[in-house]
């Protein structure tokens, strides 16, 4: 690969991960400009890893953003053109981004197996990172699902990995899934409120908000209502300012 090649291809890449790094702060704004410039050089460029990755990063940066019929269009755009030309690593991450889209779209028998399988991969091809992100997300639909113990059981293991390689977005989201899965209100607490900060500490200001509106709830159900409702309005705000929708008030 020439020089001009190989610059492209660190500016597609440079692009992608600016992209990603907006939308896990919120800043849905630069990251889709980023996102989209990096989708434009690499066709330009016509590096066919390139556009796998610029269009991955734009699925990741559209589920930040709660997009997620952009999102999983985005993913499985990416899926399709990285499975025609063998690119296995990105197509295990690219497939925890889809089954995530996916599960939120109300296909969970799809968006699981994807998970599963990004998830079983990235065992097997020591990817930490997949391993952590397909958990994570296994346990948020198993939550859902009113599955608390399986959903223990994932989050603790994607807690473990994050901790030990530094992946501080999947620290803070595994240790908000833990705080849905307790069976005592106390206990939800501790780990919301270990979630919250450390989501403030690395300026992660959408699962920030989500995690602080979760904890005003909490706060609600314990006895403090009034605190509770203080709580989610100012989740709400975090919202507003970075253009997601709103939550509901706890009732007094």
């Amino acid at each position: 690969m020439g020089r001009n090649g190989m610059m492209g291809h660190r500016a597609v890449w440079a692009y992608s991960y600016l992209a990603i790094a907006n939308g896990l702060m919120g800043n849905f704004d630069a990251a889709m400009e980023a996102a989209g410039d990096g989708t434009v050089l690499a066709r330009e460029r016509g590096r066919v890893l390139d556009q796998v990755h610029a269009r991955w990063a734009s699925a990741l940066v559209q589920l930040y953003a709660e997009n997620f019929e952009a999102a999983e269009d985005d993913a499985r755009n990416a899926a399709d053109l990285a499975e025609a030309h063998e690119f296995a690593w990105i197509s295990t991450m690219i497939g925890i981004a889809q089954g995530n889209a996916l599960s939120r779209l109300g296909g969970l028998d799809e968006g699981i197996t994807l998970l599963e399988e990004s998830a079983s991969v990235g065992e097997s091809t020591g990817m930490p990172v997949a391993v952590a992100w397909a958990k994570v997300y296994l346990s948020e639909i198993m939550t859902a699902c009113g599955q608390n113990e399986n959903a223990r059981t994932l989050a603790q293991k994607s807690l473990m990995l994050s901790r030990k390689h530094g992946f501080k977005a999947v620290q803070v989201m595994s240790l908000q899934m833990l705080g849905r899965a307790q069976h005592r209100l106390k206990e939800s607490k501790g780990f919301f409120e270990e979630a919250f900060g450390l989501s403030v500490e690395h300026s992660l200001r959408p699962r920030g908000a989500q995690i602080k509106a979760e904890l005003g709830w909490i706060v609600s159900e314990m006895g403090g209502r009034g605190h509770g409702r203080e709580l989610v309005s100012e989740a709400n705000v975090m919202r507003k300012e970075i253009g997601i929708p709103v939550f509901g008030l706890p009732d007094v």
